[in-house]
């Protein structure tokens, strides 16, 4: 689940230029979606950030490799379209002026829930969405990040790349162990491709090790 950072205070910079504000996170969001796709298939946008989800069995079944290369895929489109929009902006309303303010932090949470359908839209509901979004709120002091909780983590035991360890409270949820993988603007900029080596490497680890836990059945 990706979520803007900055958003609520980008938002209420000028209640003149909230219409600004709105389309600039909605170009963004949008750009998430598609960056994920097929892959990673959107569930809800809930203001700032949108939940997507992906089957590890079944019929529409997504391989760990697919999975860590469309987080990486959505963190990139989402850099690539804040950086557009700020290079083609001409207007000079509060909103407009500090684009560039907007990061992206993002939880990845594993765990059975229900899918159904209400209209045309396909809902999810179980404890691991419950935590996921508790997770939102957590005590990382840096605007960019990935958090994995451990039983995502549990799926690529020894994952390289920057680590912090750290356990989250959450409200009628309790303690939950998480690795929080911080990152730098630089490494995912489309113009800086050799600096994203750092966050490349982890993510590839992470589907490598995915990928031998499936083949073995793990």
């Amino acid at each position: 689940m990706p979520d803007i950072s900055g958003y609520t205070r980008f938002l209420h910079l000028s209640r003149f230029a909230e219409a600004h504000a709105q389309h600039i996170v909605t170009e963004l969001l949008q750009a998430m979606i598609a960056g994920a796709a097929p892959t990673l298939t959107a569930a809800k946008v809930e203001g700032d950030a949108v939940l997507l989800y992906a089957p590890l069995d079944g019929p529409s079944a997504r391989t760990p490799a697919e999975v860590a290369q469309a987080v990486d895929a959505l963190i990139r489109a989402f850099y690539a379209r804040l950086e557009a929009l700020e290079r083609s902006n001409l207007c000079r309303c509060d909103c407009c002026r500090h684009i560039g303010d907007l990061d992206i932090k993002a939880v990845v949470h594993r765990g059975p829930v229900t899918a159904y359908r209400l209209g045309r839209f396909t809902e999810l509901s179980g404890m691991p969405v419950i935590v996921t979004h508790r997770l939102l709120k957590n005590s990382a002091r840096t605007p960019r990040y990935v958090l994995v909780t451990h039983a995502a983590r549990a799926l690529a035991p020894g994952i390289g790349g920057e680590q912090q360890e750290t356990v989250e409270r959450c409200a009628d949820v309790g303690e939950v162990a998480c690795t929080r993988y911080p990152f730098e603007r630089a490494e995912v900029l489309p113009q800086t491709a050799d600096g994203a080596r750092r966050l490349r490497d982890t993510l590839s680890k992470l589907a490598t090790n995915l990928r031998a836990l499936w083949s073995s059945g793990g």
